[in-house]
């Protein structure tokens, strides 16, 4: 939630996933590539110094429109990376029963971000469990095939 007070700023609540805030930090919204410093901090209609891991709280900040933030992160400067393309294994549901074509726009979701791209299917290669077992990585050495769209397997 986030919304405008006059004269003060703009207050964005939220819960602190890990890490503390404190009053006179500087925050990122990497949605947005800006960055504000911390006003003041309140849980519960109290006035703090810092909130941690697990706390709900509102933060206040100068110089952000409220309207360009409805949901999203707040984090420390330069802690998030963005990603602009990526490799990824994807399994079609046997719900969707329409063929996916590549340079289709589609929505990708990460964390509570959203946004639209445009997907590209190769078919071929290997896709192996790394090493610890729970990810797993593409054989980029192995020959690949661009396709137009992928087809459902019955």
């Amino acid at each position: 939630h986030c919304f405008p007070i006059k004269g003060k700023g703009t207050v964005m609540t939220g819960t602190v996933m890990s890490g503390t805030v404190s009053v006179g930090d500087t925050i990122e919204l990497p949605d947005l590539s800006m960055e504000r410093k911390v006003k003041s901090i309140q849980m519960f209609r109290r006035s703090v110094d810092n909130a941690s891991q697990g706390d709900r709280c509102a933060v206040l900040v100068k110089d952000l429109n409220a309207k360009l933030v409805e949901r999203g992160l707040v984090v420390s400067p330069n802690s998030v990376k963005k990603l602009y393309g990526a490799v990824a294994l994807v399994r079609k549901v046997k719900y969707f029963q329409r063929p996916c074509h590549s340079n289709s726009k589609i929505h990708i979701t990460i964390g509570h971000s959203t946004v639209v791209g445009t997907v590209t299917f190769f078919r071929g290669g290997r896709v192996e469990r790394n090493g610890q077992g729970s990810g797993r990585k593409a054989d980029t050495t192995s020959r690949v095939r661009y396709f137009e769209r992928l087809e459902v397997r019955r």
